[in-house]
């Protein structure tokens, strides 16, 4: 074999081969950090990724409870303190069991003390799997719970929630 600039040819060819490896590698890596998707925001030199699907208001619902109405309770307050979040601009509910028509209302809260702040007007429930809203153009962040009036004793009511 014959000598490169001082060096065998065979460690020569091994070089060469090291070089393309390496380049291969440091590709195929770019690749992955290149310039930020469409999906990205970026500052400075931070990338921040952003969801590629959007949640949707009802996209993120999730079940309140199931309540057995007491013989003796018809009229029930949500022991919970719910926050409006970006998604909704209404708070609205959803319910999947009942007997019969109930009403439901929102109770807004104090943010710090969790004091009743107002309450919203009552609102007739009257079908099943049916979103109801309940208070409408609510900022985000607001802290709410709810209200029911359940006039059907023994029975069971399910109901779901989305602001």
């Amino acid at each position: 074999m014959t000598e490169v600039q001082g060096l065998s040819a065979a460690v020569w060819v091994k070089m060469v081969l090291c070089g393309v490896l390496l380049a291969v590698v440091l590709f195929s890596f770019s690749a992955f950090t290149s310039a930020p998707s469409a999906h990205a925001a970026t500052t400075g030199h931070a990338v921040r990724l952003q969801p590629v699907a959007t949640t949707t208001c009802y996209g993120q619902a999730f079940k309140i409870g199931s309540y057995v109405i007491a013989s003796d309770l018809t009229y029930f307050a949500i022991d919970h303190t719910f926050i409006a979040s970006s998604y909704c601009n209404d708070i609205n509910i959803k319910v999947t069991q009942q007997t019969g028509p109930t009403q439901a209302r929102v109770v807004f809260l104090d943010k710090t003390t969790g004091a009743v702040k107002g309450y919203g007007s009552w609102k007739s429930i009257t079908s099943v799997n049916t979103w109801y809203v309940l208070a409408s153009n609510v900022l985000d962040t607001t802290h709410f719970t709810y209200e029911f009036k359940v006039p059907y004793p023994g029975t069971t009511f399910t109901v779901y929630q989305a602001s």
